[in-house]
């Protein structure tokens, strides 16, 4: 029975489910029967936007892990496109993407609807083939998966279009705007300004500006049930399906399947310093404890970023102390008791 969709029949289990979601670095997964196809298609929404637009993404662009957890810098995780805003010349706008802390364009096109006139950016390392690409998809407009950006700080007549295919799933052409709803953009205006670009000349090419990027970060309930996701598989992982399957644990689990108020996670403060340096970098960790007969789960991710969850209230039998740790950096995972009877060992005497 799938620990999530208790109520439900005929349902199918083809792969496991991740304790700690691969994205993040996870290794180790539920057995095969605790987790059906039909909640990981749903949980698969809210764990994307965790990935790629949350408080978390940040960090993760940054640190890694990349595509499914690895570790290669070549599958290194992008941001989502987003304006940059170019120093120096504070109107001086693109369009690009964040990789391992640094700043990426895609080639774009900067119009100004009242004037007619635009200005092309191409990296300057990038071919003939490249911009003939570019040439041939700016024609095929129509054909492509489009994105609106709203960014408030562009004139009412300036409008950036850029392609790329590789930075985002669903989508390969984006454009902002002020109000992230209008553009002048059609097959016929692409059309026009493919014929004048005839060679790289053409393009304006990438400088090495001081780029202030512009991402908006979100903590909501797509957040907030890919968290209370963690700490029910880790939970899972610690006392097994039987156990989770219990009738205390379904006002949270009902929550994560259909909605509703939150009543269940909340973002807690930092631990202090002392804390953080008993567990590796950057790692994540998973805490339940029980407090006050609540039964609370402390999923810890990033060793920064801590959110408190309240698995089951009225709780009353005992609950000993008990978590996960993932060391995503080493690729290695740990149950709580495990990794801290090493970390004792190693550090005695000092």
């Amino acid at each position: 029975m799938c620990i999530y969709l208790t109520d439900r029949q005929e349902l199918h289990y083809d792969s496991a489910d991740h304790i700690i979601p691969a994205g993040l670095g996870g290794i180790k997964k539920l057995p095969l029967e605790y987790v059906s196809r039909e909640f990981n298609t749903l949980s698969s929404k809210f764990e994307k936007s965790l990935m790629r637009s949350s408080i978390i993404s940040m960090p993760r662009q940054i640190l890694g892990p990349g595509k499914r957890g690895s570790l290669n810098p070549n599958k290194a995780t992008k941001s989502s496109v987003s304006v940059f805003r170019q120093q120096p010349g504070n109107d001086s706008f693109s369009l690009g993407y964040i990789q391992t802390g640094k700043p990426f364009e895609i080639p774009h096109i900067v119009l100004d609807s009242e004037t007619g006139a635009f200005t092309v950016g191409l990296n300057k390392e990038s071919t003939e083939t490249e911009l003939q690409i570019f040439k041939q998809q700016l024609t095929d407009f129509d054909n492509l998966r489009l994105r609106m950006i709203k960014f408030q700080d562009l004139d009412p007549n300036t409008f950036l279009l850029g392609i790329n295919s590789n930075v985002e799933d669903n989508f390969d052409c984006f454009i902002a705007s002020k109000d992230g709803k209008t553009h002048p953009f059609n097959n016929k205006a692409l059309g026009e300004i493919a014929k004048k670009l005839n060679d790289r000349s053409t393009f304006s090419g990438s400088e090495k500006y001081k780029i202030r990027t512009h991402q908006n970060a979100l903590i909501n309930d797509d957040y907030y049930k890919c968290c209370a996701k963690i700490g029910f598989n880790c939970l899972a992982h610690l006392k097994g399906q039987d156990f989770v399957l219990r009738e205390d644990f379904n006002p949270l689990r009902n929550w994560v399947v259909n909605g509703g108020e939150n009543k269940f996670v909340s973002i807690s403060p930092n631990h202090n310093s002392t804390v953080q340096k008993m567990f590796p970098e950057d790692s994540h960790q998973v805490i339940i404890t029980k407090m006050k007969n609540i039964l609370i789960a402390d999923v810890c991710l990033y060793n920064h970023f801590h959110n408190l969850i309240q698995l089951a209230d009225n709780f009353f039998e005992p609950f000993h102390l008990d978590g996960f740790i993932c060391d995503w950096k080493e690729k290695k995972e740990f149950n709580y008791y495990d990794y801290m009877t090493t970390f004792m060992m190693t550090n005695q005497g000092h």
